[in-house]
């Protein structure tokens, strides 16, 4: 719903530069515009390279020589559609956090049904997506969730709209922002 004909270049070009080259594999951030690229590109990719939420690969990676230097923290995990309902891919954020002791997870209430974020569902039923998010909310408050890790924007600054509603000032970022920080504090 934004600017389709730059859309549709960049996919040529993209699908051009896939068809071309054999490339180990396309990592993006956002799980929405990964389904959104394979989608588009998937005549093109004739190496047939995976194209893969970086959630997902990350999730494949050996994490056991990379030193953590942080507090233990409690994460509630948002599972956002695309990731679930576009790429079939529910399980790898879990994959990935299982791998750290440091990080208490959970579930948040509601993962099994959209947030209320969806593409421009938020602008066009700010009421409707107020009621969907708010079992989220309500438990990321019940149960003092510290951080609440998210792979969509649009999802993310949904949560962080609810928690301000709520005058929470629980922390919503994407998983490797929550990895990368950890990195960091050594």
């Amino acid at each position: 719903q934004g600017d389709l004909s730059t859309s549709e270049e960049m996919l040529d070009s993209n699908g051009f530069l896939i068809s071309n080259k054999r490339y180990d594999a396309i990592i993006g951030t956002s799980s929405a515009c990964i389904a959104h690229f394979k989608e588009h590109i998937k005549t093109r990719n004739s190496y047939q390279t995976p194209i893969l939420d970086v959630v997902s690969f990350l999730a494949t990676q050996d994490w056991s020589s990379i030193q953590f230097n942080c507090k233990p923290i409690r994460i509630g995990i948002h599972e956002v559609c695309s990731s679930r309902n576009l790429l079939k891919d529910s399980g790898s954020i879990n994959k990935l956090l299982n791998q750290f002791d440091w990080i208490d997870k959970q579930s948040l209430d509601g993962n099994s049904h959209c947030c209320g974020a969806g593409g421009t569902h938020m602008i066009k039923n700010p009421e409707q997506t107020v009621l969907l998010r708010q079992s989220r909310i309500e438990q990321i408050k019940r149960e003092k969730i510290d951080t609440v890790v998210s792979q969509n924007l649009s999802c993310t600054l949904n949560l962080l709209e609810g928690l301000k509603d709520e005058q929470l000032d629980t922390e919503v970022i994407h998983p490797v922002t929550l990895l990368a920080n950890a990195v960091l504090e050594q």
